[in-house]
């Protein structure tokens, strides 16, 4: 196993960093140094001979400047790792749903990082209502969430009940990026969202109920009876548009718009006036 180490905070080739690798029962110590005897050059990446070992248990990195680094477990074996001297917790980037928005369909919490986090046994995300902070809806270890790049997912065991406030908090160091360093604690207050009728991707549905499709040149447009459905009749509205439109020898007769929370449809009752 290799270990190439960069400074930030101390210097940039990292001399003086002490590292320590525990291997099961054995722990190894490498120090960086510029020289290791008069007139040679030590070699800046660290070597660290494993055996039959096929992972890591922990590598720790003390910095000259004070700064702490503890990886692992490692199950990466034989390879060479690139560490960069880092003390900055893990920022929260966005989150879903986002923080005061009003979101349908509700069925999982994410957090994306400005880096990559993992999360720290026995730490809790709780999901509670605002209405009855003190019960919690739902409870994550904070290893229950499912990590892609930098995004963490908490599936929810069922969808949340619509029209209702809810409130997210975590507690203090519950993820932790890949340097050991662990994130502040996000209060309730700071990450809020209210649920809603899922989308809907049906339009209202129009029908012209009765009606002729053929009239004879002269005679009177009859009266139409149009019908109106949709699943979400809560959000139903309907406009008549305009009437007697004439294109070529087609009449239509009425022109109907409908809108429901998400969507709309329009349509048109047109019949064709006979040439005679």
């Amino acid at each position: 196993m290799k270990v190439k180490l960069t400074g930030t905070t101390s210097n940039k080739s990292a001399v003086g960093v002490r590292l320590k690798m525990v291997v099961g029962s054995k722990t190894l110590t490498r120090y960086v140094q510029a020289h290791s005897a008069f007139g040679t050059q030590s070699s800046l990446i660290q070597h660290f001979g494993l055996g039959n070992a096929t992972s890591i248990t922990s590598l720790t990195l003390y910095w000259p400047s004070g700064i702490v680094q503890t990886m692992g477990p490692i199950s990466t074996v034989n390879t060479t790792i690139n560490v960069t001297e880092d003390n900055t917790a893990p920022k929260f980037s966005t989150l879903y749903p986002a923080a005061a928005s009003t979101t349908g369909s509700v069925t999982k919490l994410e957090i994306t990082f400005d880096e990559e986090a993992f999360g720290v046994s026995g730490k809790k995300v709780t999901l509670a209502r605002t209405s009855d902070p003190g019960t919690a809806v739902h409870i994550f270890d904070a290893t229950e969430g499912i990590k892609t790049g930098t995004k963490m997912t908490f599936n929810l065991p069922a969808k949340l009940d619509v029209h209702i406030a809810f409130q997210v908090s975590l507690m203090q160091e519950h993820l932790k990026m890949w340097y050991g360093n662990l994130t502040d604690a996000r209060p309730a207050s700071a990450w809020t969202f209210t649920t809603d009728d899922d989308l809907d991707s049906a339009p209202p549905v129009i029908t012209f109920v009765t009606g002729l499709s053929s009239l004879t040149k002269g005679t009177d447009v009859p009266n139409l009876t149009v019908k109106f459905e949709d699943d979400k009749a809560d959000y139903n509205s309907c406009v008549l548009l305009s009437t007697d439109q004439r294109q070529g020898i087609q009449e239509c007769g009425i022109n109907f718009s409908c809108h429901n929370y998400f969507t709309s449809k329009s349509a048109i009752h047109c019949y064709q006036r006979n040439a005679r």
